[in-house]
């Protein structure tokens, strides 16, 4: 064996990637926020609200799937938006207020 010394390399790339996507995410979902003529009636992707409401994209999906998630909009098959009220009121109800 050699004593050589080796610098630990991460666990898995990917997640250094996705926390960087996430971080990226966040930063453009801030200005959106800050620049929007109303903010609540503002759309939102379902990474931006990933990231708002903490949860993953997948139980984001999981939840609208099952009628438990935030209301939607679709306005094409493959295109999913969610308002802003609509996610803080789903956010509210969930939290018991």
């Amino acid at each position: 064996m050699s004593d050589e010394i080796y610098e630990e390399q991460p666990a898995c790339h990917h997640a250094d990637t996705t926390e960087r996507d996430e971080r990226d995410v966040w930063d453009m979902l801030q200005y959106k926020l800050l620049t929007a003529a109303d903010p609540d009636g503002m759309y939102m992707t379902p990474e931006e609200v990933a990231v708002y409401t903490g949860m993953s994209v997948q139980a984001l999906a999981m939840a609208r799937h099952r009628g438990a998630g935030p209301k939607c909009l679709r306005p094409t098959p493959r295109v999913v938006r969610y308002r802003k009220r609509d996610v803080d009121a789903w956010m509210d109800a969930g939290s018991g207020e």
